[in-house]
């Protein structure tokens, strides 16, 4: 009974699996618990509060997700993997059991009866077997009917009774075993539904959340362009306005340069009439010095000749006071006198007439605009 053995280990140890995986979590299984990461459930608020307070952007989200759903689809093809391999292991094993059923000629154990009829079916090959030994035991003849039979068809009947009585004795515990097989197929059953339930929620909100971050992207990537679109408008207004600036002020600095360079024509010219006005001034005042210094001799000149006639007159008066009463002469010299001496400039106001001219010219001479050409001077005599 290699595959009775076989089945039993396996059953003994899909047991002990099981309490195992379902004792950290309560009837979740470990390994559902062990690969899986917490921080990455889908619907999780810590999780989402996690990638909200890091900063992390949505395209950091869209990844983390893929790669969890692409974590959950290969942890659903391993689970899935290994609980069709061991319920097809189970499955073979029952096979096997079933096989060996029909070869004994017993009912099958997937009917509700199954047990009954198996009780049945032993007790009555066993109680025909006591009746014929007892028919024997009474009539007193020993007689076998199957003397005849060849050797090997002996063998094979010792060898079914063999296994009559060991079925017999072990058929309550072939039956617990098929029962516990069929327990612990649906158990598995039942526990791989349920996490692939588990998977097939959590890769649901997997994909809601990743409808909502395309959702996110597509609002983020439509406020990205249409932010651009207003960048691109604004450089574009910006630089319109640039150019109107520019050609402004190229238009005002040309206008300046020019303003700057008739400024500097028209300092140029007058420049030039400044110079010849210089120059005009200038012989003027050789003129005027020349012509002073002419008046003043003959202003020296005219005092000694006016000096020499009151002399002479002088002389006169004195001869004629000796000789007659002169008293008209006299007041006619003294009025002539008077009006000489009106006529007649002083030598003070010459040389303040000289100094006030010479200023005129020094202040001419100094002065930033054109000078406008001075009347000749006339002398006061």
């Amino acid at each position: 009974m290699p595959a009775l053995s076989y089945s039993r280990n396996m059953s003994g140890q899909a047991e002990s699996s099981g309490q195992q995986n379902a004792a950290p979590g309560h009837g979740s299984p470990v390994s559902c618990d062990n690969r899986f990461d917490a921080s990455y459930v889908v619907g999780c608020p810590q999780a989402d509060d996690t990638l909200c307070t890091d900063g992390f952007t949505i395209e950091h989200q869209i990844s983390t997700l893929r790669q969890v759903a692409e974590r959950h689809e290969r942890q659903i093809e391993a689970l899935s993997a290994d609980k069709h391999q061991h319920c097809d292991n189970l499955a073979n094993v029952y096979g096997q059991l079933e096989k060996v059923l029909e070869k004994l000629r017993l009912p099958s154990l997937t009917t509700l009866d199954g047990k009954a009829a198996l009780q049945s079916s032993m007790f009555a090959s066993s109680s025909s077997g006591s009746t014929a030994l007892a028919g024997d035991d009474t009539t007193g003849c020993a007689v076998d009917i199957h003397a005849d039979d060849p050797p090997w068809f002996s063998q094979k009947r010792s060898a079914n009774e063999k296994l009559g009585e060991l079925l017999h004795q072990h058929r309550d515990q072939v039956y617990d075993v098929l029962v516990d097989y069929r327990k612990q197929i649906d158990k598995n059953a039942r526990e791989t539904k349920r996490r692939l339930d588990t998977l097939e929620r959590s890769l649901a909100h997997l994909q809601s959340d990743m409808k909502e971050l395309h959702q996110l992207v597509r609002v983020s990537e439509e406020a990205r362009e249409a932010e651009e679109s207003r960048a691109k408008d604004e450089m574009r207004l910006l630089a319109k306005q640039q150019e109107a600036q520019r050609v402004a002020l190229g238009r005002v600095a040309d206008e300046r340069v020019e303003k700057v360079q008739q400024c500097c024509d028209i300092l140029s010219v007058s420049v030039a009439q400044l110079r010849e006005e210089t120059d005009m001034i200038k012989q003027q005042q050789e003129h005027t010095e020349k012509e002073l210094g002419r008046q003043m001799r003959s202003i020296v000149d005219t005092e000694q000749q006016f000096a020499e006639v009151l002399e002479r007159q002088s002389h006169s008066i004195a001869q004629l006071e000796t000789q007659d009463s002169l008293e008209g002469a006299f007041h006619e010299v003294k009025d002539w006198l008077s009006d000489l001496e009106k006529r007649m400039v002083s030598r003070g106001e010459l040389l303040q007439w000289t100094e006030s001219l010479q200023q005129e010219i020094n202040t001419r001479w100094h002065a930033s605009g054109p000078l406008k050409s001075t009347a000749d001077t006339s002398s006061p005599l």
